[in-house]
């Protein structure tokens, strides 16, 4: 192979990613960690949302929550959130064991 070639490599593109795993893949993706934010979700929702929007230009975007363990009602506002807006999406730590969360605790 010449200095001036390069290997074959395939890219694949935002859209035949979310063809291939029939989703749809949003331009702009917001992940925000939460603890015990119940009442902080709409308004970020609220706040960010048109942003965002705006920032996308019609290509899509996502807001992810990360909820690390909220004893509040936290994810059941997100849940609220998801249903008036798909956009809007949940992962939720389930603790410090590395199998079971997105998000291991690992300060101890």
């Amino acid at each position: 192979m010449g200095a001036n070639r390069r290997p074959n490599a395939t890219v694949a593109s935002r859209q035949s990613v979310g063809d291939a795993l029939n989703v749809d893949v949003p331009m702009l993706s917001i992940v925000v960690p939460v603890k015990n934010e119940e009442r902080g979700v709409a308004p970020f929702i609220d706040r960010v949302g048109p942003i965002l929007e705006k920032v996308a230009n019609g290509e899509g975007w996502e807001i992810l929550f990360i909820d690390d363990g909220s004893s509040d009602a936290t994810l059941p506002a997100i849940v609220a959130a998801h249903s008036r807006d798909s956009r809007i999406r949940a992962i939720v730590d389930a603790g410090s064991d590395p199998a079971n969360g997105c998000c291991p605790d690992t300060s101890s």
